[in-house]
Parts: C-alpha cells; sequence; structure tokens
C-alpha cells in the first residue's frame, strides 16, 4: 500500500517479493490440508477448486494491474487491502487439522530443502514429470499474461475472462 502511495517502485518490487515468499510457504500447507477436510472421492474437485482459485487471483491481478498501469489512481492500495482483509477472514474459517507429523522438526534450510527434492523426484520419476510439468505451466502462463496484457490494455479483461471460463471448464472436466 505504501508503495503505491509513495510511487516507489522499489518498495512495489519488495512487496511482490514478499507476497512470492509467503506463497512459496503456504501453497504446501493448503494442499496439505485438503486431506483432512475432504474425503478421498473429493480430493481432485478439492484441487480443482485450488487451481481455479489460484487462477482467477493470477487474472484478475494482472487485469488490475493492466487498469492501473497507465495512472493507478488512489483506490488501486486499497482495493489490495480489501482484498487482502477478505482473504483473512475467509482463512480464519478454516476448520483446524491435526499435525500429519507431530515430531517434525522445521529448519530453514531453502538449499538443501531443494537438493533434497531434486533428488526425490530423480528417484521418483512418477514425481518428477508433474513437477516439470506444474514449474513449466507457471512460467508459460506468466510469459503469456504479460504479453496478452501488453498487446492488448485495457481489453484485457475480456480476453482474462475467456482464457478463465477455458481453464475452468478444463478444471471441472478433469475432475470427473
Amino acid at each position: 500500500c505504501l508503495g503505491f502511495v509513495l510511487k516507489s517502485v522499489v518498495l512495489l518490487i519488495c512487496a511482490l517479493g514478499l507476497l512470492a515468499l509467503l506463497l512459496a510457504f503456504f501453497t504446501p500447507g493448503r494442499h496439505a490440508i485438503l486431506p483432512h477436510h475432504l474425503s478421498e472421492e473429493d480430493l481432485p474437485a478439492g484441487n480443482a477448486l485450488l487451481a481455479v482459485g489460484t487462477f482467477v487471483a493470477l487474472l484478475a491481478g494482472a487485469w488490475m494491474g493492466v487498469v492501473s498501469l497507465g495512472e493507478p489512481s488512489a483506490w488501486t492500495p486499497y482495493v489490495g487491502l480489501a482484498i487482502a482483509a477478505m482473504g483473512y477472514a475467509a482463512s480464519r474459517r478454516i476448520p483446524d487439522a491435526a499435525a500429519s507429523d507431530p515430531g517434525l522438526e522445521l529448519r530453514f534450510s531453502p538449499f538443501s530443502g531443494l537438493v533434497q527434492t531434486i533428488r526425490f523426484a530423480r528417484d521418483h520419476r512418477n514425481s518428477l514429470f508433474p513437477l516439470l510439468g506444474l514449474a513449466w505451466f507457471w512460467i508459460s502462463n506468466a510469459l503469456v499474461l504479460i504479453q496478452l496484457s501488453r498487446t492488448f490494455g485495457p481489453a484485457f479483461g475480456g480476453l482474462a475472462a475467456l482464457l478463465f471460463v477455458g481453464v475452468v471448464a478444463g478444471l471441472v472436466l478433469s475432475e470427473r
């Protein structure tokens, strides 16, 4: 919010980096909690809903970025704060879940964790290709969204709506 008010690109980039760090920490948790609250047959639908929510947030953020690209208005930071407050309020309604491994010790070692994940994927080929596929999907998705928003400008909202309908249809069909 302060980055918009002060029109500081450095603060905005720092905020974006912190949001990415937050996403990296909490994305595994939101997927790990699903088996505690959903039956086995409902898990694919739950994963699809999480994917839809992530994609909608991405498209909405890209569209809002394009709309405020020329001259961010005074409401831009407040919309961000309102969305954050709604997300926090919704997260408070998630029921508690028991720890899967209460004795697990957490260590801050991002590089050894990365190496451990790469070794696991190398040893378990059935995990390697989904990991690579997800990485490819999100990288190509980000690049396409950037190019589309630059190409279509404010009309990007309509294109984003079409993308949203396609993604939702694909996820609903994949759930079956």
